[in-house]
């Protein structure tokens, strides 16, 4: 429960609001250093300036990205207050449905997808609920750059709890004309955005080999633009990702702060250059809830942000790295081996420059003359140092060997995959945290649906249309048998058959726990089918309890 702050009257509220940004983002331009750094370190896998042979991070997080979250296995169900028991059984399936259709539809499932990968980069990485402006639709993206995003408590874990958070981004003269087009002192702003509007390379602050990239560009609403710093790409071979625009931008402030007077949490934009609101408004969005939700993989108990999972295997990269340069060298002297002669007369260099050539001899008079190369020998553990590496980062990543493939060769499928299965528990750790992420934002996306659309759904049992919005707004939306991730997928499938074969569940709920291709046509098949069996199955009971009661009569004659 928020015991936030009674914001002041709209003479001393400027001020006020500054104050609370300065505190939020006080230690903005070391952050962005750090996230840049750490951006750069995933990217080139080097702490330099140049690429590494062989990125070994990128592959074991991307791998490990893989086992916590799959978006096209993603399935939703609906948990509501138990006072409503079973009445509202059938209108639930139909709201999980809609809530499964709109996670991928919207692509909030990519965006999850993509903050689940860098949520191993950097100490969170952060989505954003928001409505489209004119559309109308409920979208979720990811923050480009969670540095730009400040909290007033930092130390506290429970984001739901933060009174207060700042997110700097930028918006172009034209997108920033229009939103203040109607304002009373357009004017003002207008004179303001002109003098202090520059291009993005004008306010970077990082070196020009931390220059700063966009991944994404959105419109600019409750999202905004980003506002630099964190994503930095270095090395010439990625320099064709930094976007070249000229054109001025104005930056901007978004402040969600906490108003006891509304009970509820006020947003005000202001402008970063100056102390004019360009908005003060209330929630717009989910009452009593802001629109910011972390991804994060090891949460710590005093703070709202974690140690980013790549920097525990840095080093591990960075000895890879070292590790191949030796033995680059090494090979390099086996195709080219230096060259030591004696008892030479001569132009000795070329002489030696001939031999190197497909074809080159020479003649010496000398007879004791000879020519010999010293070609290093490989160790023998070179090559498999680079595969116990790799292995150390799995593990650290939570990704054993076993859980990779390796191990008995000699044990037979199933028995590698329940080793296999046995061995994920830190992986499966991850997975209920991005389980957790995943829940909270289909909720509060489902819920701000419930709020703003009136397209009907149709009832799974009778066929009958009911809104959205008659639905009870206290739902929850829950990720149905954990099926986001693939480990734990593979543990409940057998459980799934089981059920199966013991007639507890419809072959329509199997279809959709396991998460088979074209599920959703799949299941209103089976559905289908179902209805049918049951309307079969209940004219041949008519038809023996007709046959029943005609012996019964023919008896009684």
């Amino acid at each position: 429960m928020l015991a936030g702050m009674r914001l002041p009257g709209p003479a001393d509220l400027a001020e006020f609001c500054q104050g609370v940004i300065r505190t939020c983002t006080n230690d903005l331009e070391r952050r962005r250093a750090f996230y840049s750094r750490l951006t750069n370190n995933y990217l080139t896998g080097t702490d330099g300036l140049d690429s590494a042979r062989h990125n070994v991070l990128q592959e074991v997080i991307k791998e490990s990205s893989a086992d916590l979250y799959a978006d096209g296995m993603a399935r939703f169900g609906v948990d509501v207050d138990q006072q409503y028991g079973d009445d509202l059984l059938d209108e639930e399936e139909a709201v999980g449905e809609d809530a499964q259709r709109w996670w991928h539809n919207s692509r909030s499932g990519k965006a999850m997808a993509k903050a689940v990968e860098w949520a191993h980069v950097w100490p969170a990485a952060v989505l954003k609920v928001f409505v489209e402006p004119g559309e109308g639709e409920v979208l979720v993206r990811m923050l480009p750059n969670t540095a730009d995003l400040g909290l007033l408590s930092p130390n506290v874990p429970e984001w739901e709890n933060q009174e207060g958070l700042v997110q700097s981004f930028s918006m172009d003269l034209s997108s920033f004309e229009r939103r203040v087009r109607h304002r009373p002192y357009y004017r003002e702003l207008m004179r303001t955005a002109l003098a202090t509007a520059q291009p993005p390379d004008g306010r970077d602050a990082m070196p020009a080999a931390f220059r700063s990239i966009i991944l994404a560009q959105w419109t600019p609403n409750l999202i905004g633009m980003p506002s630099g710093g964190a994503l930095g790409q270095t090395g010439v071979e990625l320099t064709m990702a930094d976007p070249q625009s000229r054109e001025p931008e104005v930056r901007l402030k978004e402040l969600w702060v906490w108003d006891d007077a509304m009970n509820d949490y006020r947003v005000v934009t202001m402008m970063a250059e100056s102390a004019l609101l360009v908005d003060d408004h209330g929630n717009p969005l989910v009452p009593k809830a802001h629109p910011f939700f972390p991804v994060i993989l090891d949460p710590l108990p005093f703070s709202a942000w974690s140690v980013p999972v790549m920097v525990g295997i840095l080093k591990m990269q960075m000895m890879h790295e070292s590790f191949l340069e030796w033995i680059t060298n090494v090979l390099g002297m086996q195709f080219d081996p230096p060259l030591v002669a004696t008892g030479v007369a001569g132009m000795l260099e070329e002489k030696l420059d001939a031999l190197r050539s497909p074809g080159g001899d020479f003649t010496n008079p000398l007879p004791q003359g000879k020519v010999e190369n010293f070609a290093p020998s490989m160790p023998p553990d070179a090559f498999p140092m680079l595969s116990e590496l790799k292995q150390m980062m799995g593990r650290r990543v939570g990704r054993p060997p076993a859980m990779t493939g390796g191990g008995d060769p000699s044990r037979s499928g199933d028995q590698v995959i329940h080793k296999a299965l046995l061995s994920a528990g830190a992986t499966l750790n991850r997975a209920m945290a991005v389980e957790g992420a995943v829940e909270a934002v289909a909720t509060y996306g489902a819920r701000l649906r419930h709020r703003i659309n009136h397209v009907p759904l149709r009832n799974p049992a009778d066929g009958s249309e009911f809104l959205l919005n008659q639905f009870p707004e206290e739902f929850v939306i829950k990720v149905d048998a954990h099926s986001i991730s693939p480990i734990a997928q593979e543990q409940n499938r057998e459980k799934i058959m089981f059920l199966i074969k013991e007639g507890a569940i419809t072959k329509e709920d199997a279809i959709r726990l396991l998460g088979i291709p074209q599920m959703d046509r799949m299941a209103r098949k089976a559905r289908r089918l179902g209805r049918a069996q049951a309307a079969l199955a209940k004219q041949r009971m008519a038809i023996e309890e007709t046959k029943a009661a005609a012996k019964m009569e023919s008896a009684k004659k």
